[in-house]
């Protein structure tokens, strides 16, 4: 009999567990390819994802924008009153009216 000692073990499970994780889904998505859950659940994930892409693209934008702004010495009040008027301005809100 072999003895196999405790971290060897515990190693084993977690390497398992990681394995199933990534099998799992797999395997349910191959076998229930042509399911009408499985096909609407691929592409709303997809859609998801080309989402989360272009709010990256926009935040990214935006912190350019701030960091030009910054490294051309414009004053802090300057660059937070910029942002407050066009958060204001584009919100079309009420907070516009009592603010401006």
């Amino acid at each position: 009999m072999v003895v196999v000692e405790r971290w060897a073990r515990e190693l084993g499970k977690h390497f398992l567990a990681i394995t199933a994780s990534f099998m799992f889904p797999r395997l349910a998505f191959v076998t229930l390819k042509d399911n009408l859950m499985v096909l609407s659940l691929r592409a709303m994930l997809m859609q998801f994802m080309i989402l989360m892409l272009i709010a990256a693209f926009c935040f990214c934008g935006f912190l350019y924008a701030l960091w030009t702004c910054v490294s051309h010495s414009f004053p802090l009040d300057m660059i937070r009153g910029l942002l407050l008027l066009v958060f204001c301005r584009l919100g079309r809100n009420r907070v516009s009216y009592v603010i401006l």
